[in-house]
């Protein structure tokens, strides 16, 4: 193991030791099951990743809408996940988390994020998504 190998592995640990939430990242496309009764296809959701996460909400902005002066709020987000825990290099576009647990913040629990993108980059500390909270 080379020293450059050894500084990611400390640094990726360092990022992970500043994920003291907890997240579930499922596949709202998951499976899909015929079903006789109702002559539909029943939807159950793929669970992708369950483990600890970080959000990180960036700046707010504020602008009007063009369709009867709607005020629409824009807000940047970032959810990280460690680089080596199972299923999180499986979350992709679309992906929808739910924060279940948060050891710095009450009101982050229950709070829905949907993945903008899979982001990839080499020698990353923590995967890092752009999220957006969903109501």
């Amino acid at each position: 193991m080379t020293a450059a190998d050894i500084d990611l592995l400390l640094a990726r640990r360092e990022a992970e030791s500043e994920m003291r939430d907890k997240c579930i990242i499922v596949d709202p496309a998951g499976s899909k099951t015929w079903n006789a009764a109702t002559l539909q296809y029943d939807v159950t959701p793929l669970t992708i990743y369950t483990g600890k996460c970080k959000v990180r909400f960036g700046k707010v902005g504020v602008r009007q809408g063009e369709q009867a002066g709607q005020i629409f709020i824009d807000q940047d987000a970032t959810l990280s996940l460690p680089m080596t825990a199972p299923g999180s290099a499986g979350v992709r576009k679309d992906h929808v988390a739910t924060i279940t647990e948060s050891a710095t913040d009450d009101a982050l629990v229950g709070v829905v994020l949907k993945v903008g993108a899979a982001r990839r980059q080499s020698n990353a500390t923590s995967r890092r998504f752009p999220v957006e909270e969903t109501q």
